[in-house]
């Protein structure tokens, strides 16, 4: 879980700092105007576009940060009670793929939707996750 926590949050920050050299270098470029203003301006925009989605893949790490540092987590019993994502697979052979399942956590009173595999609708388990970034461990199955 750490592993993941760590990978998202290495992953985001280069992201973000790539984005920051590459739109310094199109700035850069720009007002040389040697490389033309139509794909400087595209680039720019390009390299914005992918800081804010780097940028919003960071916010959480950061909100989940004290968890980490204090090398700890929630644990919870919580309740499988549907998927959010559901996908017919591309492929025509009829199958449909879930993901992002939506768990009740009875102690809290919340709905919680995580990032986590196999696991089935209607059963309880017990559960480790971060709440900002949604990384989830299932510990075991209760029912």
């Amino acid at each position: 879980m750490q592993q993941s926590y760590w990978s998202l949050f290495f992953i985001s920050l280069f992201g973000i700092l790539f984005s920051l050299v590459v739109g310094v270098w199109v700035a850069v470029l720009l007002v040389k105007k040697s490389w033309g203003k139509a794909r400087c301006i595209i680039s720019l925009i390009a390299s914005i576009a992918f800081m804010f989605f780097c940028l919003f893949a960071f916010i959480p790490c950061i909100q989940d940060y004290s968890l980490i540092k204090e090398n700890s987590y929630l644990e919870d019993d919580a309740l499988m009670v549907e998927f959010t994502y559901v996908r017919d697979d591309l492929d025509g052979n009829g199958q449909r793929n879930y993901a992002k399942p939506k768990f009740y956590i009875e102690n809290k009173n919340e709905y919680i939707v995580l990032n986590v595999k196999d696991v089935e609708i209607g059963k309880k388990y017990r559960i480790r996750y971060y709440p900002h970034t949604k990384i989830c461990e299932i510990l075991y199955c209760i029912d």
